[in-house]
Protein backbone atom coordinates (compact mmCIF):
# COMPACT_ATOMS: atom_id res chain seq x y z
CA UNK A 1 0.00 0.00 0.00
CA UNK A 2 2.89 2.56 0.99
CA UNK A 3 4.84 2.01 -2.37
CA UNK A 4 1.56 2.80 -4.12
CA UNK A 5 1.09 6.04 -2.07
CA UNK A 6 4.56 6.35 -2.39
CA UNK A 7 4.35 6.20 -6.62
CA UNK A 8 1.23 8.15 -6.65
CA UNK A 9 2.79 11.01 -4.55
CA UNK A 10 5.66 11.36 -7.26
CA UNK A 11 3.76 11.12 -10.10
CA UNK A 12 2.23 14.44 -9.05
CA UNK A 13 2.95 16.78 -11.39
CA UNK A 14 1.72 19.72 -9.92
CA UNK A 15 3.55 18.85 -6.36
CA UNK A 16 6.88 18.58 -8.11
CA UNK A 17 6.85 21.55 -9.68
CA UNK A 18 7.76 23.54 -6.58
CA UNK A 19 11.13 23.45 -5.69
CA UNK A 20 12.43 21.18 -2.90
CA UNK A 21 13.22 22.72 0.03
CA UNK A 22 16.64 20.98 1.58
CA UNK A 23 19.32 20.96 4.49
CA UNK A 24 21.35 19.23 7.21
CA UNK A 25 19.00 15.76 7.17
CA UNK A 26 18.83 15.60 11.44
CA UNK A 27 17.29 18.86 11.71
CA UNK A 28 14.81 18.55 8.87
CA UNK A 29 13.81 14.97 10.72
CA UNK A 30 13.82 16.80 14.13
CA UNK A 31 11.42 19.59 12.75
CA UNK A 32 9.08 17.36 11.11
CA UNK A 33 8.82 15.66 14.19
CA UNK A 34 8.54 18.76 16.54
CA UNK A 35 6.24 21.14 13.98
CA UNK A 36 4.11 17.98 12.79
CA UNK A 37 4.69 15.29 15.26
CA UNK A 38 5.82 12.85 11.96
CA UNK A 39 8.03 9.92 12.64
CA UNK A 40 9.60 7.49 9.87
CA UNK A 41 6.98 5.24 8.63
CA UNK A 42 8.84 3.61 5.38
CA UNK A 43 12.54 4.29 3.80
CA UNK A 44 13.46 2.96 0.65
CA UNK A 45 17.58 2.65 -0.16
CA UNK A 46 19.25 3.02 -3.12
CA UNK A 47 22.39 1.16 -4.40
CA UNK A 48 24.74 4.43 -4.38
CA UNK A 49 23.28 5.47 -0.61
CA UNK A 50 20.69 7.53 -1.24
CA UNK A 51 17.40 6.98 0.61
CA UNK A 52 13.77 7.91 0.15
CA UNK A 53 11.86 8.25 3.77
CA UNK A 54 8.63 8.96 4.32
CA UNK A 55 6.99 10.64 7.29
CA UNK A 56 3.64 10.28 9.04
CA UNK A 57 1.99 12.04 12.06
CA UNK A 58 -1.00 10.16 13.96
CA UNK A 59 -3.05 13.20 12.67
CA UNK A 60 -2.28 12.50 8.88
CA UNK A 61 0.04 14.58 7.54
CA UNK A 62 3.12 13.28 5.86
CA UNK A 63 6.06 14.34 4.12
CA UNK A 64 8.63 12.74 1.28
CA UNK A 65 12.52 13.14 1.96
CA UNK A 66 15.15 12.23 -0.42
CA UNK A 67 18.21 12.57 1.74
CA UNK A 68 21.70 11.48 1.18
CA UNK A 69 22.97 10.61 4.41
CA UNK A 70 26.75 11.14 5.34
CA UNK A 71 28.05 9.61 8.73
CA UNK A 72 30.69 12.00 8.97
CA UNK A 73 28.86 14.88 8.32
CA UNK A 74 26.90 16.00 11.90
CA UNK A 75 24.26 16.72 10.33
CA UNK A 76 23.90 13.44 8.74
CA UNK A 77 23.98 14.59 5.19
CA UNK A 78 21.42 16.37 3.16
CA UNK A 79 17.53 16.03 3.07
CA UNK A 80 15.20 17.61 0.75
CA UNK A 81 11.66 17.62 1.49
CA UNK A 82 10.58 16.73 -1.71
CA UNK A 83 6.72 16.64 -1.01
CA UNK A 84 4.37 16.80 1.43
CA UNK A 85 0.36 17.16 2.47
CA UNK A 86 -2.32 16.13 4.68
CA UNK A 87 -5.46 15.64 5.72
CA UNK A 88 -7.93 16.99 2.95
CA UNK A 89 -8.59 20.80 3.69
CA UNK A 90 -5.74 20.94 6.05
CA UNK A 91 -2.61 22.51 4.75
CA UNK A 92 0.21 21.59 5.99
Amino acid sequence: MMKILLIFCLLSTPVLAQAPVCGGYNEGMENLKERYNEIPVWIGKRSDGTQVVVTQSPKGTWSVLVTHPDQNDPNGGVGCLVLDGGPEGDPT
